[in-house]
């Protein structure tokens, strides 16, 4: 009995590696200023919003409704379209601005990595002139790859592009990103973005051994090590005290 004990913390120990403490609260909808600074679950993933960042229109956290989805959330701007003109002597050098964007680091569930991002977004963007940029969602930056669609304008030759690519090998239980709600600007020439939502979500791949799997393995140990501790309790038990006779020689039988 005094080893049940021994038994016991071995199976929490598989429990709480198969079952990593989440945040302390589920991610809501609601403003974003709300939500920035702290982190929250998202089904089985748990995310820490670090900071928003905005260049040129001034926009903080408060300027954002923020609705949770499958691995992932929404971020909707709530100024409605942005556009803007700009016509600087030098168009290459100085650049107008107008965009917002956000910052957060992910964890994935126990037995998975990420393998990529997505983004849906039903925002219509566009640019013209001698330089200029849109962009209705797009993760800028991220461990765990990169996604979204843009126009680019140099020297009136403007054409859009969409970008996908999945994280780089070995993939990471743990990912940062900055993902941009709406990012216009211009050094000669407009650019607009239609103020549609966009969803940002994360790719996930079990390529390591599930958490269940494991807690089997690690049971079918424990049953294995402690059978064979208790049959060899039981043998010894069994064996008598004294050396086994040994067979007597024929000299030793006259």
């Amino acid at each position: 009995m005094r080893r049940i004990p021994l038994l016991v913390i071995v199976l929490l120990g598989f429990a709480s590696w198969a079952n990593p403490v989440l945040a302390d609260s589920v991610c809501g909808a609601g403003n974003f200023s709300t939500i920035v600074g702290t982190s929250c679950d998202i089904g089985s993933l748990e995310f820490t919003f670090t900071g928003v960042s905005s260049l040129g229109g001034g926009w903080t956290a408060s300027d954002l409704y923020f609705t949770p989805a499958t691995n992932g959330f929404s971020l909707s701007f709530l100024g409605g379209p942005q556009s803007l003109t700009a016509n600087n002597p030098n168009p290459l050098g100085n650049v107008t601005f107008d965009e917002l964007g956000i910052s957060f680091n992910v964890t994935a569930p126990q037995g998975y990595d990420f393998n990529g991002v997505n983004v849906a977004s039903v925002g219509v963007f566009s640019a013209s002139g001698i330089y200029a940029f849109a962009s209705g969602g797009l993760f800028a930056q991220s461990t765990a790859g990169g996604a979204g669609s843009y126009m680019l304008c140099a020297f009136n030759n403007c054409q859009t592009i969409s970008a996908f690519y999945p994280a780089a090998t070995p993939f990471s239980s743990t990912a940062s990103a900055n993902v941009i709600v709406f990012d216009v600007w211009a050094g000669s020439g407009t650019a607009s973005w239609g103020g549609s939502p966009s969803t940002f979500t994360m790719s996930l791949d079990n390529n390591v051994p599930e958490p269940g799997s494991s807690i089997l393995l690690g049971l079918g140990l424990i049953v294995v090590l402690g059978c064979g501790f208790m049959m060899r309790k039981r043998i010894c038990r069994l064996a008598p005290d004294t050396a086994p006779a040994t067979a007597l020689t024929p000299a030793a039988q006259k």
